[in-house]
């Protein structure tokens, strides 16, 4: 069986956006990375549990930075860093997976301009 229709069986109608692809081409690291982030909706949804709290935490740093000057910047830094991170690693892993087709995605680039600034 072709990595494409293990991949078809796993995931169905999400492989529908990389069926033009050749992914039996593709070694098993890179299938592997594919599978647990471009085709998998836990991990889409993660990354909106991600921005999510990435949202709640600049609602209090925020908060905190108007009600005291110096309170808490430390604990909001790390937890920025760690964000940075794990945005970094989803780019990361997109540029991985898709190669060149990563910069034909609208989403892909907007994630591109977001994550470094």
């Amino acid at each position: 069986e072709s990595r494409f229709a293990r991949a078809q069986r796993i995931y169905g109608s999400d492989l529908d956006a990389v069926a033009a692809q050749d992914i039996d081409g593709w070694s098993s690291l890179r299938t592997f990375a594919a599978s647990c982030t471009c085709w998998s909706p836990r991990f889409e949804i993660f990354l909106v549990c991600v921005v999510l709290f990435n949202i709640v935490i600049m609602v209090l740093e925020t908060e905190a930075e108007l009600s005291c000057r110096n309170c808490g910047k430390s604990s909001y830094r790390i937890t920025n860093y760690c964000l940075l991170a794990v945005y970094s690693l989803e780019v990361a892993l997109a540029v991985f997976v898709q190669r060149t087709d990563f910069c034909f995605r609208v989403w892909n680039v907007l994630d591109s301009v977001i994550v470094p600034a």
